[in-house]
């Protein structure tokens, strides 16, 4: 990826508290923290993080669930202020 463009990779439980704010701040009924911690863990999902730089924190994640040879997307959040940059192509 060039230096403008997202930075993506899969979450980690350091990722946490990132989630839970990009959730509080995007989504009418969010996510608790412990459901993200599920999704994180389950044998059957994925989270990608999504950030301006290697280094910054996560301003975007999608989450995705596996099953027969599909992947479906379950939740696409990102930043109010950081919309319109390319994170949320970007995931999907």
């Amino acid at each position: 990826m060039t230096a403008s463009s997202p930075h993506l990779r899969f979450a980690s439980s350091a990722d946490l508290p990132a989630l839970a704010e990009i959730e509080r701040q995007t989504c009418p009924e969010p996510w608790s923290r412990a459901v993200l911690e599920a999704e994180l863990a389950g044998p059957f999902g994925f989270l990608l993080v999504a950030s301006s730089t290697e280094d910054k924190p996560p301003v975007a994640y999608a989450a995705f669930r596996l099953a027969a040879e599909e992947a479906e997307l379950l939740r696409l959040a990102v930043l109010p202020e950081q919309r319109h940059r390319g994170f949320g192509r970007a995931l999907v």
